[in-house]
């Protein structure tokens, strides 16, 4: 006998004694993703009763909108494969801490074998992560140290609020010739006023215990003597428990001077936008010029097709240079977003209404997939459909004639998603990682024979964070199709 249960006891009955007195977080969602079992460890570790969670979804009473969406994600890929998913993530508490859980999901059947919900088993990690997290910023140092030919270090401590800086530092920024310790602020001082709530956002994301503890940024300094260097800063934080609670106890950072770079970038910038105005100039007469041929009467056959190549090609050159100007907008922060309002449904008509003429020409078969509730964004509604216009011009661009593309929108989470999936040619494993980087045009554009400047995707990606949203890319290989799915934030009433 162990503590009053018979081993010989209905197998259900000791599964569910040992539910109730591990310390281990155990869990049953149904096929809705509602709980149908938390066992004593769960309802403490969200801080909930057991009516105001059996019954309900993770969104009904955690607080934290991306932990959701994480959760969501995860039950999803369990319940649509009915494979398990195992994961290591943060989860804000009731109390505003952050824990780290290992959590292993898997799909429950019942005896015919149907898939009824899934299994959730969680365990506090926390300890673990802390050491991993200082282990990995030792490891950090010891790189910056090696590779400290260009560098210039500071080790700062949140504790105090204080920055021990190297010698080059300190004179890099002007403040004395040799290593020195001065406050936190000292060194905000000396960062650009259009530049320092970039920098401090940055620096609190760092210090969120939630995150990653990591951050990459250029930022500039204005100097007492006038002078403005750009900086390229690399910051890795450290924590430590405190009372139960992961805070921040120091950061290692790294410094390098890039004002060489940032002003060659500049200059192409400044070249780009100077060149798509240039070319620009030309197509206005040339587009006047077509229409006086269109209205003109019949031609002769030849000329017809000839006239027709020419209209093509003219509104494929002013898709190019549409694009230049949208780089060179964005690369100068000169984009400005009119945002409203607007539903998922909404910017794919509009989209479609553009990219229409090149599936037909295509001769692709085109699916649409609409939700049958508004799901509202706050957007640009021009912006967003030309994200969604690009992807499917790039559907249509890398599928062979006669090819599917499939347009969906739904809801996940606390994300609007719209997706567009072709059968085409797919994307390498090698060069998945890089579809979004600008100028990046893969071998499959030399070898079909396809235009381009490889900018569109990159113009997407950057439209869609402008939007605060993030875009995946996925693909099953060559000749296997691809995916480009957009996550934008709800709108919520």
């Amino acid at each position: 006998m162990l503590s009053g249960t018979s081993l010989s006891a209905d197998p259900g009955l000791v599964a569910k004694a040992i539910a109730e007195a591990t310390d281990d977080v155990i869990f049953a969602k149904g096929l809705d993703r509602r709980y149908q079992f938390a066992n004593p460890a769960m309802l403490a570790a969200v801080g909930c009763t057991r009516d105001q969670v059996i019954g309900h979804a993770d969104a009904d009473f955690l607080r934290d909108p991306a932990a959701v969406a994480r959760l969501v994600e995860i039950d999803r890929r369990v319940l649509a494969d009915g494979e398990t998913v195992e994961t290591e993530q943060p989860l804000r508490m009731p109390d505003g801490s952050v824990r780290y859980w290992l959590t292993r999901k898997m799909p429950l059947r019942d005896p015919q074998g149907r898939l009824i919900g899934l299994l959730g088993i969680a365990r506090d990690i926390t300890a673990r992560k802390l050491a991993d997290k200082q282990n990995d910023a030792g490891r950090l140092k010891l790189e910056m140290a090696v590779q400290a030919a260009g560098l210039v270090m500071a080790e700062i401590d949140y504790r105090s609020n204080q920055n021990h800086i190297s010698a080059e530092l300190a004179r890099l920024l002007e403040l004395g010739d040799g290593e020195m310790t001065v406050p936190r602020q000292a060194i905000f001082d000396r960062i650009h006023r259009a530049d320092i709530d970039r920098y401090l956002a940055g620096i609190r994301a760092a210090m969120d215990p939630a995150g990653s503890g990591h951050l990459a940024i250029d930022v500039r300094a204005q100097l007492p003597s006038g002078t403005v260097r750009w900086l390229h800063i690399v910051l890795q934080v450290t924590f430590s428990l405190v009372d139960g609670e992961l805070k921040p106890d120091r950061g290692i950072c790294a410094a390098r001077e890039v004002t060489a770079e940032r002003e060659a970038d500049r200059r192409k910038d400044e070249f780009i936008a100077t060149l798509a105005h240039e070319l620009r100039n030309p197509l206005a007469p040339i587009r006047t010029g077509l229409e006086i041929l269109r209205r003109v009467g019949d031609l002769p056959p030849a000329a017809a097709r000839t006239r027709e190549m020419m209209e093509r090609q003219l509104n494929h050159m002013v898709r190019l240079v549409d694009d230049l100007l949208d780089v060179s907008r964005i690369s100068r922060g000169k984009l400005d977003l009119r945002v409203a309002p607007v539903s998922v449904a909404q910017v794919v008509e509009h989209a479609l209404e553009t990219s229409q003429p090149g599936l037909e020409a295509a001769g692709h078969a085109l699916e649409v997939q609409l939700p049958a509730q508004p799901v509202l964004v706050s957007g640009d509604l021009t912006r967003l459909a030309q994200v969604v216009s690009n992807l499917v011009n790039n559907a249509v661009k890398y599928t062979p004639r006669g090819g599917r593309i499939l347009v969906s929108a739904g809801v996940d989470g606390a994300d609007a998603l719209v997706a567009v999936r072709d059968d085409g040619a797919g994307i390498p494993p090698g060069l998945l990682p890089h579809v979004f980087d600008l100028f990046a045009q893969g071998d499959r554009a030399r070898e079909q024979g396809q235009g381009g400047l490889g900018i569109g995707l990159w113009l997407v990606k950057s439209l869609v964070e402008m939007h605060g949203g993030r875009i995946e890319a996925s693909s099953a290989g060559p000749d296997r199709g691809s995916t480009f799915t957009v996550r934008l934030p709800l709108l919520r009433a």
